[in-house]
C-alpha cells in the first residue's frame, strides 16, 4: 500500500506541531509574572521600585532635593525621580484612599504619608522636609496583597505631592514614594 505523496510532510508537520505545543506548554509552567516589592498605585507613585534601606530616621538619612530618589541611592539610579516637572498627576478629592499595593506580601511596620505645604510648586521645586507636611503614621499591616489608609486635607486645591514611606516588616528596608496629585473638588 503507499502513501499519498504528501503523507511524510503532513505526518512530520503533524509531528512537529505536536513537540512545539509541548514545549511551549511546559515552559508556560515555568513562566511567572514579573514582581516588584510593590508600590503605590494610587494615587500613582514616580517610581516602582525599591530603592534604598534606612533606619527610622529619614531626615537624617535622606537630603532636601533627594526626598523621592532616596538621597542619591544606588549611586543616583534614581536621581531622575527628584526632578521638578509636570509630572502626571492624579486627580484626588480632599479626603482620599492611598492604596499601595503590595506584590511581596513581607508586611509593614508602618507607612508614612506626607503632602506637600501649600505653595509648593513640584513643577518648579524638588521637595525639602520643610515642604513636606505628615499626614498620618499607621500601625503595623499584616502580610497581604495591599494596603489602604483614608488621607483627609481639608481645603487644598491644585498639584501638590503625596510622599509615602514604607517601613517594611522584615530586614530593615524602607520604600520611597513619591505620587504627584491635583486635588479637585
Amino acid at each position: 500500500m503507499h502513501s499519498p505523496p504528501h503523507a511524510p510532510a503532513r505526518r512530520w508537520a503533524v509531528r512537529a506541531a505536536a513537540v512545539l505545543t509541548a514545549a511551549v506548554a511546559f515552559l508556560a509552567t515555568w513562566a511567572v509574572a514579573a514582581d516588584a516589592h510593590g508600590t503605590v498605585v494610587d494615587p500613582a507613585s514616580r517610581n516602582y521600585g525599591c530603592w534604598l534601606r534606612w533606619g527610622s530616621d529619614f531626615q537624617a538619612g535622606i537630603p532636601d532635593g533627594r526626598l523621592c530618589s532616596g538621597g542619591h541611592a544606588e549611586s543616583g539610579r534614581y536621581d531622575s525621580l527628584d526632578t521638578p516637572g509636570a509630572w502626571k498627576t492624579t486627580d484626588v478629592r480632599t479626603s482620599f484612599t492611598l492604596k499601595l499595593l503590595y506584590q511581596a506580601r513581607h508586611g509593614a511596620d508602618y507607612l508614612l504619608v506626607y503632602v506637600s505645604r501649600p505653595g509648593f510648586d513640584p513643577t518648579r521645586q524638588a521637595p525639602a522636609w520643610s515642604d513636606m507636611q505628615l499626614l498620618t503614621r499607621t500601625a503595623k499591616f499584616s502580610p497581604g496583597e495591599s494596603y489602604t489608609v483614608g488621607l483627609s486635607v481639608p481645603g487644598r486645591t491644585g498639584r501638590a505631592l503625596v510622599y509615602t514611606i514604607w517601613q517594611a516588616s522584615h530586614l530593615d528596608q524602607a520604600f520611597l514614594l513619591c505620587s504627584d496629585v491635583n486635588f479637585v473638588s
